[in-house]
């Protein structure tokens, strides 16, 4: 069945730079609206699977109802500065997605909502954070409401909406006639709050019903209603969706066309949206050129060769005339392509050597490959490669040193866009829309495309001191960090001494053994037993006290045994953490770390 989703804009938009937390690109620009924004948009359109979709969004402008009431939306805060900025970029994101927009001047995007679901007789969803929105719901048309943030969604439809709401969707004009609406400074009736209006509506059905029940209304709400008779229908006026906006859409204008282009990809590269980068909504087109160095993936022939034998391969390597090799070597297949610095072509051919797991596969087994890792990585050709200290680990296992000239573009990558980074090969290319399979390709591409973008600073910086302490880490991991086992198993038998020791105090002082480390028993024993405390709090949803560090530090100077939990909780982690925690890690009387060159901004 064909479904058309319609997205209120504003109030998506405002809830979503609530709901994400504050980041930035590196220069300087908000994006967490636009992100929260982007991500709930892949989330319905995932769910809904819809046919059509457009956002609305109101124009900065007045509107047929503040012709009618200046007042309206009076009050009402200004947008934030740096959620105004984020709203023209959304547009352009959206643009970039084929996304209709709709917007008309003199209506607001509720109108304009409002005119599209009656105008089509499609099944529709409506996403919004306004019960203004409420009003539209009938047989063909459902208003998703996002009660917290952007993930708490309420579906109301003709079915649900009774249950859901008390009323019906028409009576929801009634009931903001009677009452006014803050948020929009709708009059209503003065004096007549939400209670009252909820009575009136339930007793006589409608604004028109009260009117006509005038004399069966006494006291004071009678005097009420016949003094804000006028207010009430011209309340009611204000509160009513224009379904008849003069609004030039037709539904072609709407088809949702997915996978997205490159050129959304290229939008999310420049927000900086990792996360969405990864996501399985782009087409096989690769990304355009964003510099003029860069050479487009979607113009290069990449051309798979499996080499017969070692020998053939080997030969290839020594008969090159191309000045650089970017190669992946990994648990699956060996891969090189032979370049020339600056360029890639228009074709590339990628030599595949499998690594066999089985007897019966095919390809070659890693001990048979070492002549060709040798010539690679003993040869004189520069290297092209991703986390050059990790391949020098695995050369290690097959005694091959890796002593060419090389080039790490992970290192690059992260100097150039100024990230933490610790992403993988596989990720960077998922994320450029690079061919998955053709990693030698992938780096070689990373690197033509990374390189240049370093400034003076940064590749002065790459060169002198960040390549070379590839090899000074390198060393390192593979040194290894002395261990004192005898001083280990000393602190070991000491912190276990003194756990004991406390447990028994904590128990002699409790009047009773039980589990320590078990919260709901200690909370039992401080806060029932031995009374400690006035305001113990309970956690929430639970019968169990909090036993936290924190709320125990309240107690710590009053109490003895509250100090001696803290201290066995703090001997505890010691013991368990960093004494019996590091006595796995020790080989030969030494721990071999990882250190991560580029996981630190």
């Amino acid at each position: 069945m064909e479904t058309f989703v319609l997205i209120d804009g504003n109030s998506l938009l405002n809830r979503a730079y609530y709901a994400t937390p504050v980041f930035t690109t590196k220069d300087g620009l908000p994006t967490n609206g636009i992100f929260g924004f982007v991500k709930l948009m892949l989330k319905i359109i995932a769910d809904k699977k819809p046919t059509y979709f457009a956002v609305a969004f109101d124009l900065h402008a007045p509107t047929f109802r503040h012709k009618l009431y200046s007042d309206y939306k009076a009050g009402r805060k200004p947008m934030p500065d740096d959620l105004a900025r984020q709203m023209p970029i959304l547009k352009e994101v959206l643009q970039s997605m084929n996304i209709k927009i709709c917007e008309l001047a003199g209506y607001e995007a509720d109108d304009v909502i409002g005119t599209i679901a009656k105008k089509f007789n499609v099944q529709t969803y409506i996403y919004t954070g306004d019960r203004d929105s409420y009003q539209l719901v009938d047989d063909t048309t459902s208003v998703c409401f996002t009660r917290r943030g952007v993930s708490d969604i309420l579906e109301l439809t003709s079915q649900n909406f009774q249950d859901e709401v008390g009323f019906t969707p028409a009576q929801i004009i009634d009931l903001k006639a009677l009452m006014g609406d803050k948020s929009d400074n709708i009059p209503g009736v003065a004096g007549v709050g939400e209670k009252s209006a909820q009575t009136l509506i339930q007793t006589y059905g409608n604004l028109d019903g009260v009117y006509a029940h005038i004399d069966e209304i006494s006291g004071a709400l009678n005097r009420k209603l016949v003094d804000g008779k006028e207010s009430a229908y011209f309340s009611y006026q204000l509160a009513t969706i224009d379904t008849n906006a003069p609004i030039d859409v037709a539904l072609s204008d709407c088809v949702l066309k997915m996978p997205f282009s490159s050129a959304v990809r290229e939008k999310f590269i420049q927000l900086e949206f990792k996360s969405l980068l990864v996501l399985d909504i782009f087409s096989d087109a690769s990304t355009e050129a964003q510099e003029s160095n860069d050479a487009d993936p979607t113009q290069i022939t990449v051309s798979e060769v499996y080499p017969e034998n070692v020998q053939e391969a080997i030969d290839i390597l020594k008969q090159t005339s191309a000045s650089s090799i970017a190669c992946d070597w990994n648990d699956k297949e060996l891969r090189f392509a032979c370049i020339d610095d600056g360029k890639l072509g228009k074709t590339l051919i990628e030599y595949i050597l499998p690594i066999k797991v089985g007897l019966l596969d095919a390809g070659f087994f890693d001990y048979q490959l070492v002549s060709v890792l040798k010539a690679i990585y003993l040869g004189q050709k520069r290297l092209i490669v991703y986390n050059a200290k990790e391949l020098m680990h695995r050369l290690k296992w097959h005694d091959i040193a890796f002593l060419a000239p090389f080039d790490d573009v992970s290192i690059i990558k992260c100097l150039s866009d100024g990230f933490s980074n610790a992403d993988g090969l596989q990720f960077c290319i998922n994320y450029h829309g690079l061919p998955a399979a053709n990693t030698a390709f992938g780096v070689a591409w990373l690197y033509l495309h990374y390189a240049p973008l370093l400034s003076k600073t940064e590749r002065k910086l790459y060169q002198e001191v960040e390549l070379p302490l590839v090899r000074v880490l390198f060393d390192m991991e593979e040194q290894g960090v002395c261990i004192d086992e005898g001083t280990l198993q000393e602190l070991s038998i000491r912190y276990n001494r003194e756990k004991e020791s406390l447990r028994q105090r904590i128990c002699e002082l409790a009047g009773e053994e039980f589990n320590v480390n078990s919260t709901q028993q200690l909370g039992k024993i401080l806060f029932e037993k031995l009374r400690i405390g006035s305001g113990a709090k309970k956690k929430k949803d639970s019968k169990s006290y909090k036993t936290t560090a924190e709320e125990l530090e309240k107690y710590a100077d009053e109490y003895e045994i509250v100090r001696l939990i803290l201290r066995y909780r703090t001997v505890q982690k010691l013991n368990s953490t960093y004494i019996d925690g590091f006595k796995p890690l020790v080989v030969k009387g030494r721990v071999h770390t990882t250190y991560n060159q580029t996981n630190t901004t």
